[in-house]
């Protein structure tokens, strides 16, 4: 039974996948739908509940999956589920910071010197 459990949550990620593309960094990775459990699993997730296309990684821990995120400057590209997104602007806000529309995508990990760094994005 543990098996076949096993199996299936393997197709339903699979499945529920979309993958993220951002050249300049040389980041490759698949995304998918959740929030702060599937992120501390060290996955790339597409959070729900916030909004546009909100997407998180950890930086340092978890794997860090989004370790070079910080490194994105405006103009640079990136590629979700077939859209070309250039980023527009990149900020940090704290922690705490109410999350509202920035633009239609946004990357998101932790900052060095705290707080939540932000790379923004729209259709370009």
């Amino acid at each position: 039974m543990r098996r076949v459990l096993l199996a299936l949550c393997a197709v339903l990620l699979t499945a529920c996948s979309h993958h993220l593309s951002v050249p300049r960094i040389g980041m490759e990775r698949d995304v998918v739908t959740g929030g702060q459990a599937q992120i501390d699993a060290g996955l790339v997730v597409d959070v729900d509940g916030l909004p546009g296309i909100w997407i998180a990684g950890h930086r340092t821990t978890h794997g860090g999956t989004f370790r070079r995120v910080i490194e994105l400057h405006a103009g640079d590209e990136v590629a979700y589920m077939g859209v070309h997104y250039i980023v527009r602007y990149t900020t940090v806000v704290p922690f705490d910071w109410p999350p509202h529309y920035l633009g239609t995508l946004v990357l998101q990990t932790s900052n060095p010197t705290g707080g939540a760094f932000l790379a923004v994005c729209e259709p370009g």
